[in-house]
Protein backbone atom coordinates (compact mmCIF):
# COMPACT_ATOMS: atom_id res chain seq x y z
CA UNK A 1 0.00 0.00 0.00
CA UNK A 2 1.25 3.43 -0.46
CA UNK A 3 1.48 3.74 3.32
CA UNK A 4 4.36 1.16 3.15
CA UNK A 5 5.77 2.65 0.64
CA UNK A 6 6.04 5.94 2.21
CA UNK A 7 9.34 6.78 4.26
CA UNK A 8 10.99 3.62 2.69
CA UNK A 9 14.02 3.96 0.54
CA UNK A 10 12.99 3.66 -3.33
CA UNK A 11 15.74 1.19 -3.64
CA UNK A 12 14.78 -0.89 -0.70
CA UNK A 13 11.65 -2.56 -2.88
CA UNK A 14 13.29 -2.81 -6.11
CA UNK A 15 15.01 -6.23 -7.03
CA UNK A 16 18.36 -6.41 -6.76
CA UNK A 17 18.95 -7.55 -10.17
CA UNK A 18 17.04 -4.53 -11.51
CA UNK A 19 18.56 -1.78 -9.60
CA UNK A 20 21.62 -0.97 -11.78
CA UNK A 21 19.42 -0.69 -14.53
CA UNK A 22 17.27 1.82 -12.52
CA UNK A 23 20.03 3.94 -11.23
CA UNK A 24 21.15 4.23 -15.05
CA UNK A 25 17.92 5.24 -15.94
CA UNK A 26 17.90 7.89 -13.67
CA UNK A 27 21.31 8.97 -14.29
CA UNK A 28 20.14 9.53 -18.39
CA UNK A 29 16.91 11.23 -16.70
CA UNK A 30 19.56 14.11 -14.98
CA UNK A 31 21.82 14.35 -17.82
CA UNK A 32 19.08 14.18 -20.66
CA UNK A 33 16.10 15.50 -19.25
CA UNK A 34 13.87 12.12 -19.55
CA UNK A 35 13.98 8.93 -19.36
CA UNK A 36 10.86 6.49 -20.33
CA UNK A 37 9.57 2.61 -20.50
CA UNK A 38 11.90 1.61 -18.03
CA UNK A 39 10.89 -1.57 -16.54
CA UNK A 40 11.75 -3.09 -13.15
CA UNK A 41 10.31 -5.55 -10.58
CA UNK A 42 9.48 -4.68 -7.41
CA UNK A 43 8.86 -6.65 -4.42
CA UNK A 44 5.77 -6.96 -2.60
CA UNK A 45 5.42 -7.59 1.22
CA UNK A 46 3.53 -10.64 2.11
CA UNK A 47 3.40 -12.39 5.42
CA UNK A 48 6.47 -14.86 6.02
CA UNK A 49 8.15 -13.51 2.46
CA UNK A 50 11.66 -12.36 2.91
CA UNK A 51 12.84 -8.57 2.32
CA UNK A 52 14.82 -8.85 -0.52
CA UNK A 53 15.66 -11.45 -3.51
CA UNK A 54 14.62 -14.69 -3.73
CA UNK A 55 11.24 -14.33 -3.90
CA UNK A 56 8.95 -16.50 -6.55
CA UNK A 57 7.25 -14.35 -8.94
CA UNK A 58 3.72 -14.09 -7.32
CA UNK A 59 5.50 -11.99 -4.63
CA UNK A 60 7.01 -9.08 -7.34
CA UNK A 61 5.12 -6.68 -9.71
CA UNK A 62 6.22 -5.32 -12.57
CA UNK A 63 6.41 -1.40 -12.69
CA UNK A 64 7.43 1.02 -15.53
CA UNK A 65 9.17 4.37 -14.99
CA UNK A 66 8.89 7.43 -17.08
CA UNK A 67 11.52 10.02 -15.74
CA UNK A 68 11.22 13.96 -15.92
CA UNK A 69 13.49 16.26 -14.62
CA UNK A 70 13.42 20.01 -14.37
CA UNK A 71 16.55 22.51 -14.80
CA UNK A 72 17.13 25.43 -12.86
CA UNK A 73 18.51 28.51 -14.79
CA UNK A 74 21.97 27.71 -14.45
CA UNK A 75 20.85 24.14 -15.79
CA UNK A 76 21.02 22.60 -12.41
CA UNK A 77 18.74 19.47 -11.58
CA UNK A 78 16.16 20.86 -9.49
CA UNK A 79 12.67 18.23 -9.83
CA UNK A 80 12.78 14.76 -10.85
CA UNK A 81 9.20 13.44 -11.87
CA UNK A 82 8.48 9.66 -11.64
CA UNK A 83 5.39 8.34 -13.26
CA UNK A 84 5.04 4.88 -12.19
CA UNK A 85 2.34 2.50 -13.72
CA UNK A 86 1.91 -1.79 -12.93
CA UNK A 87 2.44 -3.58 -15.34
CA UNK A 88 2.53 -7.06 -14.31
CA UNK A 89 -0.67 -8.22 -15.33
CA UNK A 90 0.96 -6.90 -19.46
CA UNK A 91 4.07 -8.85 -18.54
CA UNK A 92 2.72 -12.16 -17.29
Amino acid sequence: SLDELKGRPFGEIIHPEDLPKLQRAFQLALYHGEAHNIDFRVAVRTAGATPRGGKPDSLLRHVELDVTTRYSELGDPVHVRCFLTDVTARIK
